[in-house]
């Protein structure tokens, strides 16, 4: 075998061991994200499940995910105890000092709503930010680059009217 071949040869051998460790590195990343297909947290003892029912991927995607939420009592479309990534909706206070959003995931960050327009953040959640007024407030989520929309529909409780995709 010549040089030639044999650094070919290397070369190939090299690129399938690096494509061996990222799958091995995917595989064990989502086994680790799924906690190892135990529903009970070790930790806590909480009952945990996070599921993805659909994925539609074309121009527009479309995507359903779901999480039971043991410790908080939530309600979405899915009912109690169940966030989906379609459930997403602002809760503002009876006072209208302040306005609470309930994501996807679990978070619950709170923002103050004393003055229009809005603009800030919440510290322990910063990639969210709220903007507009009470008639119609924007989340904008700097990983995903998705802005939500909500209009109030209901006195208290406003769905997202609309998703607003932004690329970089």
């Amino acid at each position: 075998m010549s040089v030639t071949e044999q650094s070919i040869v290397s070369g190939l051998e090299v690129l399938t061991a690096l494509w061996g460790a990222k799958q091995l590195n995917r595989a064990a990343n989502e086994r680790i994200s799924q906690g190892f297909s135990d529903p009970v947290d070790a930790g806590t003892g909480e009952y945990l499940d996070y599921r993805t029912d659909f994925h539609w991927p074309h121009i527009l995607p479309l995507t359903l995910k779901r999480a039971y939420t043991g410790r908080h009592t939530v309600s979405g479309f899915l009912g109690t105890r169940w966030l989906c990534n379609w459930s997403q909706y602002l809760e503002f206070d009876s006072d209208g000092q302040n306005v609470t959003y309930f994501d996807a995931e679990g978070l619950c960050p709170a923002y103050s709503t004393v003055q229009e327009p809005y603009n800030c953040r919440n510290l322990l959640v910063p990639h969210y930010r709220l903007t507009g007024n009470r008639r119609r407030a924007v989340i904008f989520d700097e990983h995903t680059q998705q802005g939500y929309i909500f209009t109030p529909s209901f006195p208290r409780r406003t769905p997202p009217a609309s998703v607003r995709y932004q690329r970089p």
